[in-house]
């Protein structure tokens, strides 16, 4: 019986409950890897040559480093080389119980050099090691590419949870966008989406309006420029988490004239006010909490409601402005 419950777990809170007693951590780690690297570093290689017995056992999480994607800059070793190591380490594997699939592909890079996530994700497919898939984050040429290219929607009966990182400057995050909304969202039914725009990327030259759409998305997490304005059209949604970047130099909010002002709860990032202007005809079917901030649920009209909740939230974490002068900077 516990084994069961251990399945409806992510990977992390499994292995938090490994290290709490003994019973766990033998019941954890005695029938489940929890987390394994790939291609696999010395410290395990190291393990498995001293091991008198090799036992598979299946894996939960599976993890490629940027060190990996790094490699095709080595003209040393050619594309055979990676191929051959990847799908020999793989074979040594048991996959059939995969939960979670990590790729640390970093930014900056053109996109051939991703094959190596390409050739991973198409690997485990082939294996029928991605049909337990509950999460997948990857950078989002890696998923475009898997969901659209190759359309492998069907490969994901089970993915929830979907993390993207958007590894594009600024000039090619409209595209990134675009290609979320009316390609990745329609094929994949996640209810919970994740995006993360690129650390330098902390002020966009204008303010850009993008738009996400999805029936099936519940918790909507979104790090980026404060003048990114994200209207959401989703109408399961329950939890929205904004985590504005700040410039390193400069107003600590970059949303409309970047006066120096603290973030605007229910502005930057993502625009609160959308949410209720197009919410669905039925209206939502609970609260929505942004950042940890339960927005009423009323008929009508339900912005003045809404700016009195986030005014009293402003005020519980220290600000001193009054009510008009508050909302002449935030929503003026």
């Amino acid at each position: 019986m516990v084994e069961r419950l251990l399945l409806y777990l992510d990977v992390a809170t499994i292995q938090r409950l490994a290290a709490t007693c003994r019973l766990l951590h033998q019941l954890v780690h005695g029938r489940f890897m929890t987390c394994l690297q790939v291609p696999f570093d010395r410290a395990f290689i190291e393990e498995v040559r001293a091991a008198p017995v090799l036992e598979k056992k299946p894996l939960l999480r599976l993890v490629c480093p940027k060190s990996w994607f790094m490699a095709w800059w080595y003209p040393a070793r050619g594309w055979g080389f990676h191929y051959t190591l990847l799908t020999s380490q793989l074979a040594l594997l048991q996959l059939h119980m995969l939960r979670e699939v990590r790729l640390e592909a970093p930014g900056g890079l053109p996109g051939w050099s991703h094959c190596h996530g390409v050739h991973l994700l198409d690997h485990l497919s082939g294996m029928g090691a991605l049909r337990r898939l509950v999460r997948l984050d990857a950078p989002m040429s890696l998923v475009s590419r898997l969901v659209a290219i190759k359309t492998r929607s069907t490969d994901f009966p089970a993915l929830t949870d979907l993390s993207i990182r958007m590894d594009k400057r600024k000039g090619q995050l409209a595209a990134e966008f675009y290609r979320i909304n009316s390609v990745i969202l329609p094929k994949v039914a996640v209810s919970r989406l994740q995006l993360t725009v690129l650390p330098e990327v902390t002020r966009l030259a204008r303010g850009m309006v993008v738009h996400l759409a999805s029936p099936q998305v519940e918790v909507l997490e979104v790090q980026g420029p404060c003048n990114l304005q994200i209207q959401a059209y989703m109408p399961r949604l329950r939890v929205v988490v904004a985590r504005p970047v700040c410039p390193p130099e400069g107003p600590s909010c970059t949303f409309g004239r970047g006066r120096e002002a603290p973030h605007r709860l229910g502005r930057c990032l993502v625009d609160i006010e959308c949410l209720f202007t197009w919410a669905p005809p039925g209206g939502y079917r609970g609260p929505i909490t942004f950042n940890k901030v339960e927005l009423p649920v009323v008929e009508g009209n339900p912005i003045v409601a809404l700016k009195k909740v986030l005014y009293k939230a402003y005020k519980g974490e220290g600000g001193t402005a009054t009510y008009k002068a508050w909302h002449k900077a935030n929503w003026s």
